[in-house]
């Protein structure tokens, strides 16, 4: 791709894309965090955020960012 084209197409960028690309920049160093879990509530959530096109990891920040704002 040439520096003609890389411009042109940054300059399309909508703002959705902007904002990912800063979060994309700005990211936090990630850590493991390890869960005990019975094996059949781990199969029921896998099954249940896979049907629903979600990823577990995706939830599990969510409810961590909820209780965290409490």
């Amino acid at each position: 791709m040439s520096l003609k084209d890389a411009m042109a197409k940054k300059k399309s960028r909508t703002s959705t894309q902007k904002e990912a690309a800063i979060q994309e920049v700005t990211k936090e160093t990630m850590k493991r965090l390890n869960v005990n879990i019975a094996e059949s509530k781990l199969k029921q959530f896998k099954g249940k955020a896979a049907t629903e096109g979600l990823e577990m990891s995706t939830l599990i920040h969510g409810w961590i960012d909820e209780y965290l704002e409490q």
